[in-house]
């Protein structure tokens, strides 16, 4: 893979995954402007947040397993397409029950998007690079957390808080076209096919508790 390739396919991963780690943070400074609009309490809009928080931690070991054992990539653009998705839904929610329902879907997707963006950029760089791309996948990491309730800030004071949504449409549009015509597919060759029903279902069940306490 050449230069221009390497930098092409790097991007359409980080733009996933800048994306589905911004929405962990996005969304709390419009939280008092969402209280208004849907004329509920804060202990009921805090569920926009608990929701994505939730769902993302009790599936993303699955999601890391999966991805080894069926395809990265095929995850991963399935992650992107269903954050797209459930992104746009959240922007034209009317309802609080369906804003926080919309949430735990795209809690799940990004669950698919993140735990595989890393070995997808490792695949692409030779082993003498990959210092270098893990350094800058955790500096990206970190700029997301941090630059979410920021760039809600901007959105919800210029547009309203709707945007805060509608903004990963066009972002996860061009990763979905980018991953798919630059980025080739990997697995873990060592992972097992079968697949653990009990195991998935346990690990899940024990994130979601262990997140659900620490919520509460």
């Amino acid at each position: 893979m050449n230069k221009k390739y390497q930098i092409i396919s790097f991007v359409a991963i980080i733009l996933g995954f800048f994306m589905a780690l911004l929405d962990t943070t996005i969304v709390n400074i419009t939280l008092p402007k969402m209280t208004e609009y849907f004329n509920t309490t804060m202990a009921h809009i805090s569920w926009v947040v608990n929701a994505y928080n939730l769902a993302f931690a009790a599936i993303i070991l699955t999601a890391s397993r999966l991805a080894d054992q069926f395809g990265r990539k095929k995850l991963f653009i399935a992650g992107v397409v269903l954050f797209t998705i459930s992104s746009l839904l959240s922007g034209l929610s009317n309802s609080l029950e369906g804003l926080i329902l919309f949430r735990a879907i795209q809690g799940l997707s990004a669950a698919f998007v993140v735990p595989v963006a890393m070995p997808l950029s490792a695949e692409i760089f030779p082993p003498e690079k990959r210092g270098t791309i893990m350094a800058l996948w955790g500096a990206f990491a970190g700029l997301a957390a941090a630059s979410g309730p920021t760039l809600g800030g901007i959105l919800t004071q210029w547009f309203n808080w709707r945007y805060i949504f509608f903004i990963n449409v066009p972002i996860g549009c061009i990763c979905i076209l980018l991953t798919m015509k630059f980025i080739k597919e990997s697995y873990d060759p060592t992972a097992s096919k079968s697949i653990d029903f009990g195991g998935i279902i346990t690990i899940s069940t024990a994130m979601f508790c262990l997140t659900f306490a620490l919520i509460k």
